[in-house]
């Protein structure tokens, strides 16, 4: 089989609001992105269109995972943040409140129970799971590895449900050892 060169662009609409963060002081977010994936990002700040094309030599997972990271930051992630998905055990996940709210108020209450009172329900999964949670416009944006996103967008899951918080930080405390002890599992197969 042969695979030649690939062509063409991919392009993703952020929030023009969110396109400063992109580009980084004098350029060095979007620099990071495309030096790091071999990718060319084409910013278009005023309507908040990006365009990914390949460079040489790039591989359509690079050009998936630039998408990936542009995504993240017009979620809500800094871009520290949204950089973890370099890492190819790291996912973007992504639930859109509109399709499980009946209107505004309930997606505005909804946003609050999953943020908490202080950012205390967000901290939590955050810590118990590893994950990064944004809730940004009408999207809660979760990035990590398959298991914590299982995990945290359960969490999330429930919350929006009504579930009580105490309920779901007990689903979180005994998801976190399980997580914990799976960690382990693999440090202790770990060849080095």
């Amino acid at each position: 089989m042969f695979v030649g060169p690939i062509h063409g662009e991919i392009t993703v609409n952020v929030n023009p609001d969110r396109i400063g963060v992109l580009i980084g002081d004098r350029g060095s977010v979007k620099k990071k992105i495309e030096n790091s994936l071999n990718v060319k990002l084409k910013i278009d700040s005023k309507t908040g269109e990006v365009k990914i094309s390949p460079k040489e030599g790039a591989t359509v997972l690079n050009v998936l995972r630039a998408r990936d990271i542009v995504r993240a930051i017009g979620l809500g992630f800094s871009p520290e943040r949204a950089l973890r998905l370099l890492d190819e055990t790291q996912a973007l996940d992504v639930i859109d409140l509109k399709e499980l709210t009946k209107g505004r108020e309930d997606m505005v209450r909804i946003k609050g129970r999953i943020i908490g009172k202080e950012g205390k329900a967000r901290k939590m999964i955050e810590d118990l799971t590893g994950a990064y949670i944004s809730v940004y416009d009408r999207y809660v944006a979760i990035i990590g590895d398959y298991e914590q996103i299982r995990v945290a967008r359960e969490a999330i899951m429930m919350l929006i449900q009504g579930r009580q918080h105490r309920t779901v930080y007990n689903y979180l405390r005994t998801e976190y050892k399980r997580l914990k002890q799976r960690a382990f599992r693999l440090w202790e197969q770990s060849p080095f």
